[in-house]
């Protein structure tokens, strides 16, 4: 599942203290619940919770240019048989002639033809789950069973990878003689309960019902023994009640104390052993002055002696402004790598100027993971700079140019996009 609001490390809340008043209620509710509900959850996750489904849909078409097409061209039609065809037939009859001409509109380059049947028999069977469609070999040729090409008329039938999501998931229930049926989780999560604001978890009347009703449920079963501690359990919570209002007002001051401290020290950044540091920003009044600067991992400020010391030119508001969103999108790799491919490179440059070598890593790491190769791109092999020049779907070789005019086949594990750092 992708994280996409990140909380930045100073305001990041314990949740599991703020969890725990729920934690017996949570475990009545789980212990309460069927074990036939519980093995659809493990075993049928996509069907059960559709936000997952719809995200690994989401990233299965962004990465196969076959399942694009046969979510855009194709129906499930059980009692067709579709030949495969060659790429010089009639593309509203015949498959491959159908995916070619697709490629060529959208700017792919089609499989060959001798895997594109294999490539899509293996798609609806493993990653749809669908094992009625099968292939064949007849006099006229190969032809796949379970799917028809859509014909203008046809538009309106369900697509096959994201046409066929409902919209409720019905849930048994133990505890009642009705079904309870549950919003798809695909939804804004401020809809299920969630603020989308400040990413806090906020409890709706219908989790309170639910709980109150658990807890009541829970009460009962122990309200003999709970009877003959009263007195006992009054005195207690009481004096329980005045510890925590008396450590509560520590917390709370000790916390404030910490924020200060936090926002006194805002040039300090602690590096995590596991992930290199953020680079340091600085404040509008004092940006003259450090804008050379930065903070090493012994916590030391570094400022360089060069020619522009003595010039106080500001940074222009693009750069600044993409100073900003790296330093916010730090910590989630794939969503630094995207900013990081679409900043121009001079302007990348300026950017990591003083960069040290772990944040300079850090951020080629993220960009080679968002990074996804393509014609008329340049390429980092080895430390050089080449043009990539043949990118074949499937193959784990591509060709580049090199800066002297070479042509040299190497493997894609050796290719990282060029970033001029």
């Amino acid at each position: 599942m992708p994280f996409n609001r990140v909380i930045p490390p100073h305001l990041r809340r314990d949740l599991e203290e703020d969890f725990k008043p729920f934690l017996p209620g949570l475990l009545a509710w789980v212990l309460e619940m069927p074990n036939s509900e519980v093995e659809e959850y493990v075993r049928n996750t996509d069907k059960k919770v559709k936000s997952l489904a719809s995200y690994k849909e989401e990233v299965l078409l962004e990465t196969n240019p076959v399942a694009q097409w046969a979510d855009n061209c194709l129906y499930i039609n059980p009692e067709a048989a579709t030949f495969v065809g060659n790429k010089s037939q009639n593309p509203e009859t015949y498959l491959f002639a159908n995916y070619s001409k697709w490629c060529t509109e959208n700017g792919y380059t089609p499989l060959a033809h001798i895997r594109f049947s294999k490539t899509l028999v293996e798609l609806f069977q493993t990653h749809l789950g669908n094992l009625d469609v099968t292939r064949h070999r007849g006099n006229k040729g190969t032809y796949i069973k379970g799917i028809s090409l859509k014909l203008p008329g046809n538009q309106h039938l369900p697509r096959p990878i994201t046409g066929n999501l409902e919209d409720t998931v019905t849930v048994s229930d133990s505890r009642s003689d009705s079904s309870m049926t549950d919003k798809v989780t695909a939804e804004n999560p401020a809809s299920d309960g969630f603020d989308s604001n400040d990413g806090c978890f906020i409890k709706n009347s219908d989790e309170n019902n639910l709980q109150k009703n658990v807890l009541d449920n829970f009460s009962l079963r122990e309200n003999g023994s709970q009877k003959l501690h009263e007195d006992e359990l009054d005195k207690d919570e009481t004096s329980h009640q005045n510890q925590v209002i008396h450590e509560l007002d520590k917390d709370e001051t000790s916390h404030q104390k910490q924020k200060n401290n936090e926002l006194n020290e805002r040039t300090e950044i602690a590096a995590k052993p596991s992930q290199p540091s953020k680079p340091f920003i600085a404040s509008d009044t004092n940006r003259h002055a450090n804008r050379h600067s930065t903070v090493t991992d012994d916590n030391e400020t570094v400022t360089p002696c060069n020619s522009d010391c003595n010039q106080s030119s500001s940074p222009s508001e693009k750069k600044k402004e993409n100073q900003e969103k790296m330093v916010i999108c730090w910590d989630n790799q794939y969503e630094l790598g995207k900013l990081v491919l679409e900043i121009p490179e001079s302007e990348l440059i300026l950017i990591t100027a003083n960069y040290t070598n772990e944040q300079i890593k850090h951020i080629k790491d993220a960009a080679n993971r968002a990074w996804q190769i393509g014609l008329n791109r340049d390429a980092d092999y080895n430390g050089e700079r080449v043009e990539i020049m043949e990118a074949r779907s499937g193959s784990r070789e591509v060709k580049v140019r090199t800066q002297g005019g070479s042509l040299l086949k190497v493997k894609r594990g050796n290719l990282q996009p060029w970033l001029g750092m």
